[in-house]
């Protein structure tokens, strides 16, 4: 196969993985990365999930804690929440829950691409495509 054909696969690779990690490795055929990588992306959703309800939990007690039970009653307590996020203790809760996990998903995203990429780079040179050695 040509260069031009190992740069294709390897940017639909690249382009795979970027929309969830692990993609690109199932279309490079490489299973046990494939695996690897979606179990930990989607552990760690499921990680960022639980963290931003306990962003919200906080940003709503807080929300709460400063308007009136008349507010509430009337429906008017989302205006409060955004205000809320600005508090320390919300802050605090974002730095503390939700931050790592989001870092670590950043991580394993870009990990994946790179991947995904050096995977289609090295399937076109692979000797089962070039044909046989010459004799």
């Amino acid at each position: 196969m040509s260069g031009r054909g190992g740069r294709s696969r390897a940017a639909r690779a690249t382009l795979l993985s970027s929309l969830f990690p692990g993609l690109g490795q199932l279309y490079n055929r490489d299973w046990a990365k494939a695996i690897v990588m979606i179990t930990l992306a989607l552990a760690l959703l499921i990680a960022l999930r639980a963290a931003l309800a306990s962003v919200l939990g906080a940003a709503g007690a807080v929300a709460v804690s400063v308007i009136q039970m008349t507010d509430l009653e009337r429906g008017d307590a989302w205006e409060h929440l955004l205000p809320a996020l600005a508090h320390p203790t919300v802050q605090s809760c974002v730095r503390r829950s939700l931050l790592p996990p989001l870092i670590a998903l950043c991580v394993l995203l870009l990990w994946s691409m790179t991947d995904a990429y050096r995977g289609g780079r090295r399937e076109t040179n692979s000797p089962a495509e070039t044909g046989p050695a010459p004799i």
